[in-house]
């Protein structure tokens, strides 16, 4: 699977991973924050047509 940065819609960074075979199939790792020294976290987009 290729793995990109991308500018995500509201410009923060985030990071797109595609299917190799489908290229509209993928997964988006956005909105990174941190509830303290010891975990980061992220939201998660799938992204999937129909």
């Amino acid at each position: 699977m290729p793995v990109e940065p991308d500018g995500h819609l509201d410009d923060k960074p985030s990071l797109t991973i595609h299917c190799q075979d489908t290229s509209s199939v993928g997964v988006v790792f956005c909105d990174r924050f941190s509830l303290d020294a010891d975990s980061v976290r992220y939201a998660v987009e799938l992204r999937a047509p129909g």
